[in-house]
C-alpha cells in the first residue's frame, strides 16, 4: 500500500512530500504493420513526437539566473492537498511543476514549460512471431522526467494489417489454392505461396473441395522459434461448359465410375 502512495501521490516513507525530480510518462504508440514483417520480423524507422527536458533552463522554465517568485496557486508548497469523500489527495501543482516557485521572465526556449517537443526517428525491431497486441518497449523513449528525472518508456502497439493471401491463426497459416477438377481426380503438383517463397505441393489422387494439406514448419514462428505449419485449402474448379465430346465422355464416366454422395 505504501509504494501504490508513492506512485500516486508523491508521498515518501514517512509521510513527507516528495518535490524533488519526478520520472517522465510512459507513453503508448500504435504503429500499423506489415503482416509478413510482423510474421517473420523486421527492423523499422518511425518518426515520433517527444517532449524532451529543455536544454536551455535545464527543465526549471526560467531564464538563466532567475530565482522566480512563489508560486500564487500552491503558495510555494509545489503540491496541491483536497479532499476527496474524506481522503486527502495530494497532486502536483501544475502551474509550477512542484517546484513552488515560477520564472519572472520564462525560458524563452521553452516559454516556461521546461519542455520542449522534437521529434525524434527510432529503429524499432520487429520481433518474429508478432500480431495485433503485441508491444515492444524502449526504454528511455517516453515523456521527459521533471525537474531534473529520468524520462519514462516508449511502448509500440502494433495493429498487424491483414494480408491478401494469408491468413492467420495463432502460428499455423492458411491458404487458397485453386486446382482443376483433373489434378484433384487424378492427382498431381500445385505451386503455392509460403512466406518464404512459392513451392511445390504434392495432390494426392482424390482430393476433395476444401481438403487441407499440411506444409510442415512453413508457419509463424513463435518466441523460441518454433515455427507452426502451414495449410493449404483446395478449391476445385469445374469446368463451365462443355462441348458434345467432352459431355460424352462425362455421361461414360459416371456409368463406368458413379460416385456416392456424401
Amino acid at each position: 500500500l505504501g509504494s501504490i502512495f508513492e506512485n500516486l501521490f508523491g508521498f515518501e516513507r514517512g509521510g513527507t512530500y516528495r518535490s524533488g525530480p519526478a520520472r517522465g510518462e510512459d507513453l503508448l504508440y500504435r504503429m500499423k504493420v506489415d503482416f509478413r514483417d510482423a510474421a517473420l520480423g523486421r527492423q523499422v524507422e518511425i518518426e515520433v513526437p517527444r517532449q524532451e527536458t529543455c536544454p536551455s533552463c535545464m527543465g526549471r522554465g526560467m531564464e538563466p539566473g532567475d530565482m522566480g517568485t512563489q508560486c500564487p496557486v500552491c503558495k510555494g508548497e509545489g503540491k496541491i492537498i483536497s479532499r476527496q469523500r474524506g481522503v486527502q489527495v495530494v497532486r502536483t501543482c501544475s502551474k509550477c511543476g512542484g517546484s513552488g516557485r515560477i520564472g519572472v521572465m520564462p525560458c524563452r526556449q521553452c516559454w516556461g514549460k521546461g519542455v520542449v517537443e522534437r521529434p525524434e526517428r527510432l529503429k524499432v525491431k520487429i520481433p518474429p512471431g508478432s500480431d495485433t497486441g503485441t508491444t515492444i518497449r524502449l526504454k528511455g523513449k517516453g515523456g521527459a522526467g521533471v525537474r531534473g528525472g529520468a524520462p519514462g518508456d516508449l511502448y509500440i502497439g502494433l495493429e498487424v494489417e491483414p494480408d491478401p493471401v494469408f491468413r492467420r491463426e495463432g502460428k499455423d497459416l492458411y491458404v487458397d489454392a485453386d486446382t482443376d477438377l483433373y489434378t484433384a481426380v487424378l492427382g498431381g503438383t500445385l505451386e503455392v505461396p509460403t512466406l518464404e517463397g512459392r513451392v511445390q505441393v504434392r495432390v494426392p489422387p482424390g482430393s476433395q473441395c476444401n481438403q487441407k494439406l499440411r506444409l510442415k514448419g512453413k508457419g509463424v514462428p513463435d518466441r523460441r522459434g518454433m515455427k507452426g505449419d502451414e495449410y493449404v485449402v483446395l478449391r476445385v474448379r469445374l469446368p463451365k461448359k462443355l462441348g458434345k465430346r467432352g459431355r460424352e465422355l462425362f455421361e461414360e464416366l459416371r456409368r463406368v465410375q458413379p460416385v456416392q454422395a456424401t
